[in-house]
């Protein structure tokens, strides 16, 4: 993955200059496509369009990064100890907990790095509880 999203930022440097400088990241959106991800009003509406469709075309980058996702979503859901009643994370709210940019610009793939994709996910859970009657959750 690594590998595929430096290409993928070579690439964008060498035929999207303007858009290449931006502060961003990209993460799985709900459908399963690739969503990007920037600081508030930093890209705009037709940024945005061309970089999703940039991140959806970058060869095998959508494919296996949502084959991760779904494995830290099955992860999440099997770690009992570990995120039930901590942590809610399926494909409805993934984009809203972990951003791929974050972890790979960081050279987070290691899970003990901070902002590895289980760094974000406790991060989330500290920062937005919310109480329900079984215990802790986040919704996003």
């Amino acid at each position: 993955m690594e590998g595929i999203y430096s290409d993928f930022k070579k690439d964008l440097q060498s035929k999207w200059s303007g858009l290449a400088h931006n502060v961003m990241g990209f993460t799985v959106a709900e459908d399963g496509q690739l969503k990007v991800t920037s600081p508030p009003d930093t890209l705009t509406a037709r940024d945005e369009e061309i970089l999703n469709t940039l991140l959806n075309e970058a060869k095998g980058l959508q494919p296996l990064t949502l084959k991760h996702a779904k494995a830290v979503i099955e992860l999440t859901q099997l770690d009992k100890p570990q995120f039930e009643g901590k942590v809610k994370l399926d494909l409805s709210n993934f984009h809203k907990m972990i951003d791929y940019g974050l972890l790979l610009n960081k050279g987070a793939l290691d899970l003990e790095s901070p902002d590895s994709w289980l760094d974000q996910l406790h991060k989330k859970a500290e920062k937005n509880p919310i109480e329900k009657k079984q215990g802790l959750h986040i919704e996003a």
